[in-house]
Parts: structure tokens; C-alpha cells; sequence
């Protein structure tokens, strides 16, 4: 009788003296991408759902990623110069834009000019509005006499004091830097009268009488403390912001008796009034070299931290913050920047989104903005509006347009060229090697798209270790409840709320660690990334 053996197949022992048991594969799912942009050059420093590079992509509240809206024009013609402040006067579901020592006007079209004085000089410096009691009152830079608008005619104003309250003459205002209105009075600071220029000066109307003013109604806010001087009025809840480039101050109280003055911070200020904006809850600034700071009310809150290094390494170049502006539009912070070593004019737009995160979250636009506006006329919905800040195109443009091109012109329209990096992913150690299997996305299924996908590896953002698309074609449009016949089209809910599809990419490969580049197409095409699934080996750590 022939025996049989008994094959038997024996573990290698593991490092800990006992039997080796093979690796499984491991999981992990990405589902958050709210952290926004955090240009931190330490890898190890970024959270989850951060990117350390972004292009031109919108953060989905819902954690996804996709392309932002595109950009029209307001005015297909163009203005005669480049128009230099922008703002509105609501009263006549008005725009009004700067153009030298001139403004001109539109209702939603064509710029109309306007000319108070028949002022045939240029250069004068940027000129600032406020509207009271149903008038547009704009001060032109201290250069020139301030003027009022009515929605269809200017009047240059005279700068005669009146001492008498009980009998206003009208037609007179200081002239100033700066202008606002607040608690039933105008206000103008920096500014020049007979006494002189004043940098530190803000004078006060009459009580609810803007072109009355006495000659003693005025504050001087730290005058000759630090050499600075006023270039920012924000009225805010209670109070009249003044900001100086180094410091910020608040003017409380209701009337002259006892309007008093306090300081809110001698570490930080704002570089202009276009680097001042408010929201329903805060006012944000920019302070040079600290970036975007928030007020509210009780302290101020640094929001530029992840994107600070840009400040640090030049990339937004000191020599010119004074073209630095913010705006609150659209229920998010927008602020556009010089953006490269050698920059002189702005070339990129920081968008920070309060609902994102805990504390918020940035993304970038390669976008040549100016001075912005959220315009809302009357009986009308919000229009987000910016200067245009490409040489020689005298437009302003209209944002967040609901389309996947740009217009800035009018006619020929642009490409937006996007891109997403992802964090560097090492689930378990850095040190490990990892067999990474071929990963699984969520991506939008609404319209026919390719996205190229970069891999790189092991820290190393200059070598790509493998490339690879993934595609979708188009779901085909559902059939909709009381529209179509129940044969004729699949049945699915109303297209209109999104539909996502998974697809799989290709294997990566051995790494520890890796980190993924997203290019959006070459043509115009809705996209979106909403989660991307990693599989991966664990190897043996020797």
C-alpha cells in the first residue's frame, strides 16, 4: 500500500516571532474636499480636504470639487479710459464707474458720462461715493470739489462751512479722501479745507443735512502719533470704522456731543478703501503684510494664514498692494492681487467661502479683476460686478455667469483652464510601501467629459508617476413626471438635481505615498469630482 504525504505550505515567521499572515487589501475613501487651498509648502501640514494648488475650481458645499461659473460683460462698448472705482446708487438701479476725474453711469448696458464741472483734467486720484437721502454724493480724491448725483444730474459742490445748524444753505461739502454715511450724518476724512491738509482729520454734516457742515465738527484720529494717515471709512453695527495703513479705530455715539473715539487695533490697518468690505456680520481688510483680516465687533480674526506664504516668498509682490481690493459678494470674500514676482497688476482672485470647513476655505481664479461690486437695483436680482484689469479693455465684467467659458470682450469666448492637486494620501505610515490597486471616482454624470488624472509619488511634486484619464458620457435625460410617455425614456429623478457615476481609473503602482492632479478638459464641459476611492496593499516593512 503506497502512502500519500501530506502537503503542507509553512508561513515564514512574522518580525514578532509568530506566523505571517498576508496583508489585506485596505480602503480609503476620500468624501471631503472643503478644506479649500492652503499654499503651506509642508506636506505634513495639510488637513484633510485641503489642496496645496487649485486653478479655477468651486468647492462644493457638499465636500465635491468642479470648474467655476465663467465671466461676461456688463458694457460691450467700451468706456473712454480704464475705468478706475466702481459703485452704485440704488435709488436709480445705477453702476457708476470712475474714468479719470469724470464718471459715467449704466442701467445694466452702456456707460453714459457724467460731468459735473466740465473738468477737462486727468489723473485725479480714486474717487469714493456714498448715498444719502436718496442722492449719490462722490468725493474726488481732495483733488477737486466733491459732487452729487441724482440719477440724471451732477452738481459740483462748494466747500463753504455753515456754524448755524437752524439755517442750512445747501450745496456745500468738505473735501475728502474718503466718505461714508453713518447714523444721519456724511462723513469725510482726509481732507483738505482752509485749515489746510488734514491726513487724520474726519469731519461730520449736519444732522441729516449733507451739504451743511460747521467748521469744528471734526476728530483727529492720533495726529502725528505714528505717521500714518486715514485711508478707509467702514461704517459697522454701532460704529464708524476709520482705518489708517497700520491701525484701526471706531467712532461711536449719535451726536456731536458725544461722538468719542477708540482704539481697535495698533498692530493693523487697511491699505484702501477698495481693501475694505463688509458683510451682514463682519467687515474684512487687507493689512499689509498680513493679508485678509476680519472684524467682529469684538476681535479680529487672521483668515490669510494658508495662503500667507504667497506674502512671505513675494508671490504677491509689496511693491504693488496698493492694487490689492476686496469684496463681499455673493455671501463670499473676494479679493484680487498682483500675483508673481514681478507683478504690477492684478492677475489672480482669492475667493474665501465662510460655509466651507469650520473656518472657512479658499480657491484661486486666474482672473484680472479691479475694484468689485455686488450690485442688487432695485426689484432686481444680485449682479456680481468687477473692473476690468486687463490693459486696455475698458468693460466691466460680470461674474458667476452659469457658464463653463469666459467673455471679455463681448463676443470671442476663452477656455477656463482648470486644475485640481489633491493632498499627499499615506493612510497608514510614510515609511510603508503600499501597493496602490486602481483607484474608483464619483464624478458628475450630466455631460460627456474626459479629466486627465496625474500621479506622483513618494513626496515628490516634480516626477509623475503615471497618467491615465477617466471619461463619462452623458446619462441620457431622464423622462420627467406629466412631460414624457412612460415607454419613450428611462425613469429617473429630475436631471436638473445631478446625477454621478463611478468610474475606475488605472493601477498606480508601489509608492508610500501618492497624490493626484485633476485637469479638466480641453472643451467646454460641466465636470465634477465627489469622491475618489483608494485601494492599496500594505507591504511588509523591512
Amino acid at each position: 500500500m503506497v502512502s500519500r504525504r501530506t502537503k503542507r505550505t509553512i508561513s515564514p515567521p512574522s518580525a514578532s516571532g509568530g506566523r505571517y499572515k498576508a496583508p489585506k487589501i485596505e480602503l480609503l475613501p476620500i468624501r471631503d474636499f472643503s478644506g479649500g487651498l492652503n499654499y503651506n509648502a509642508d506636506a505634513f501640514q495639510l488637513q484633510e480636504g485641503e489642496s496645496p494648488d487649485m486653478l479655477n475650481v468651486d468647492i462644493d458645499p457638499r465636500g465635491g470639487f468642479g470648474p467655476r461659473s465663467g465671466v461676461g460683460v456688463l458694457n460691450t462698448t467700451q468706456v473712454g479710459v480704464m475705468p478706475r472705482n466702481i459703485w452704485d446708487f440704488n435709488p436709480s438701479s445705477q453702476v457708476l464707474v470712475q474714468i479719470d476725474d469724470d464718471a459715467a453711469y449704466s442701467t445694466g448696458a452702456g456707460f453714459t458720462t457724467i460731468n459735473p464741472d466740465a473738468l477737462t483734467m486727468s489723473g485725479t486720484g480714486k474717487m469714493r461715493a456714498a448715498t444719502f437721502n436718496n442722492l449719490c454724493y462722490i468725493q474726488r480724491n481732495a483733488e477737486q470739489v466733491a459732487f452729487k448725483w441724482d440719477g440724471a444730474a451732477a452738481t459740483a459742490l462748494g466747500t463753504t462751512f455753515n456754524d448755524n445748524i437752524a439755517a442750512p444753505d445747501n450745496g456745500d461739502m468738505v473735501k475728502g479722501k474718503c466718505i461714508a454715511s453713518h447714523r444721519g450724518y456724511l462723513w469725510v476724512a482726509n481732507t483738505v479745507t482752509a485749515a489746510g491738509t488734514k491726513k487724520n482729520r474726519v469731519h461730520w454734516s449736519h444732522p441729516n443735512n449733507p451739504e451743511d457742515w460747521r467748521t469744528l465738527d471734526f476728530i483727529d484720529i492720533d495726529d502725528g502719533v505714528d505717521g500714518d494717515e486715514i485711508v478707509a471709512l467702514m461704517p459697522y453695527k454701532d460704529r464708524l470704522l476709520v482705518f489708517k495703513q497700520q491701525t484701526c479705530h471706531a467712532i461711536t455715539g449719535y451726536s456731536p456731543e458725544t461722538f468719542s473715539v477708540a482704539t481697535v487695533s495698533n498692530e493693523v490697518g487697511a491699505i484702501s478703501q477698495e481693501a475694505v468690505s463688509a458683510s451682514e456680520s463682519s467687515v474684512y481688510f487687507f493689512s499689509w503684510p498680513d493679508g485678509v483680516m476680519r472684524y467682529d465687533g469684538a476681535k479680529i480674526t487672521w483668515l490669510f494664514e494658508r495662503l500667507s506664504p504667497a506674502i512671505k516668498s513675494g508671490t504677491i509682490p509689496s511693491s504693488a498692494q496698493a492694487k490689492i481690493v476686496l469684496a463681499w459678494m455673493g455671501r463670499r470674500l473676494w479679493v484680487s492681487v498682483p500675483f508673481g514676482v514681478a507683478a504690477s497688476d492684478n492677475t489672480r482672485v482669492f475667493v474665501w467661502d465662510p460655509s466651507l470647513s469650520k473656518t472657512g476655505s479658499w480657491v484661486a481664479y486666474d482672473l484680472k479683476l479691479g475694484p468689485m461690486l455686488d450690485w442688487q437695483p432695485m426689484a432686481s436680482g444680485s449682479t456680481l460686478l468687477a473692473l476690468s484689469a486687463i490693459s486696455g479693455n475698458k468693460r466691466v465684467f460680470k461674474l458667476q455667469q452659469g457658464t463653463l467659458t469666459d467673455t471679455f470682450d463681448g463676443s470671442a469666448t476663452v477656455q477656463v483652464p482648470t486644475y485640481y492637486y489633491t493632498r499627499w494620501f499615506d493612510p497608514t505610515q510614510p515609511e510603508q510601501r503600499k501597493r496602490w490597486r486602481r483607484p474608483e471616482f464619483v464624478i458628475d454624470a450630466d455631460a460627456s467629459v474626459t479629466l486627465q488624472v496625474d500621479v506622483f509619488k513618494d513626496y515628490d511634486p516634480t516626477v509623475i508617476l503615471r497618467t491615465f484619464t477617466i471619461s463619462n458620457t452623458a446619462l441620457p435625460v431622464s423622462m420627467l413626471w406629466d412631460t414624457d410617455n412612460w415607454d419613450a425614456k428611462p425613469w429617473s429623478a429630475d436631471a436638473s438635481t445631478g446625477r454621478q457615476k463611478l468610474v475606475r481609473g488605472l493601477g498606480i503602482g508601489s509608492a508610500r505615498t501618492v497624490q493626484l492632479k485633476f485637469t479638466g478638459p480641453a472643451t467646454s464641459a460641466a465636470w465634477g469630482v465627489n469622491s475618489i476611492g483608494f485601494k492599496f496593499l500594505p507591504k511588509r516593512v523591512r
